[in-house]
C-alpha cells in the first residue's frame, strides 16, 4: 500500500493502473492477469467489476472450499456422511451437530445446500427437508414424554386419555 493523491491508502497496482491508463471508475477493481498480487506492470492489469473479480478467482482456482478454508472441523467424507444420515430421516440436525462437534447451524447449512456444495451426497428438496424436520421434532416430543412416564393410550388409573399416570388426579395420594 502507498499513499494516493489525497493522502488515502492505495494499493500499488491501482496507482500503477492510474498512471498508465487514467482514473479508475468508482466500484471497479484492478485485476491481475498474472495472478501475482504484488505485480504492478500495467500490461498485467485489467479493470473489472466485483462479479468479474469473483469469476476470475473461481476460474483460476483461488477460492477456498471445504478443507482448504482455515479452521474447519469437517472434511469432505464427514460432510458426505452427514448428508447420507440426514437423508435417511432418522436423525436430526441437532444430533448430527453433536456427533460431529459442530454447531447445528453448520449442519443445517450443509443440508440446505448453502455450504460444502462440492461434496457428493444425497441432496434433498426443501419439502423433503421440512418433512424430515417435522418427523424428528415429533419423535423428540414423544421421547421426552416417555422419559417422564407417558405411554400412548388411556391412563391406567382412570381410563381417560390425555394425561399419564403421574399427573392423574385420581391416582394422587
Amino acid at each position: 500500500m502507498s499513499l494516493g493523491a489525497r493522502g488515502s491508502a492505495q494499493y500499488a497496482h491501482r496507482i500503477s493502473w492510474t498512471i498508465a491508463n487514467g482514473l479508475i471508475a468508482d466500484g471497479m477493481y484492478v485485476l491481475h492477469k498474472c495472478d501475482n498480487p504484488p505485480c504492478v506492470r500495467p500490461d498485467h492489469l485489467f479493470i473489472g467489476s466485483h462479479a468479474e473479480n469473483m469469476s476470475d478467482m473461481v476460474s483460476k482456482g483461488r477460492q477456498h472450499r471445504g478443507v482448504n478454508t482455515g479452521g474447519v472441523v469437517l472434511n469432505d467424507a464427514t460432510v458426505g456422511e452427514i448428508l447420507r444420515k440426514y437423508s435417511k430421516g432418522d436423525t436430526s440436525a441437532l444430533a448430527l451437530a453433536s456427533a460431529y462437534c459442530v454447531q447445528e447451524a453448520t449442519v443445517r447449512a450443509i443440508i440446505n445446500g448453502l455450504t460444502w456444495t462440492h461434496v457428493d451426497g444425497p441432496r434433498l428438496t426443501r419439502d423433503e427437508i421440512i418433512a424430515i424436520g417435522k418427523r424428528n421434532r415429533a419423535a423428540a416430543r414423544i421421547a421426552s414424554k416417555r422419559a417422564n412416564g407417558w405411554r400412548p393410550g388411556a391412563c391406567s388409573a382412570c381410563g381417560k386419555r390425555g394425561h399419564y399416570r403421574p399427573k392423574c388426579p385420581e391416582s394422587a395420594p
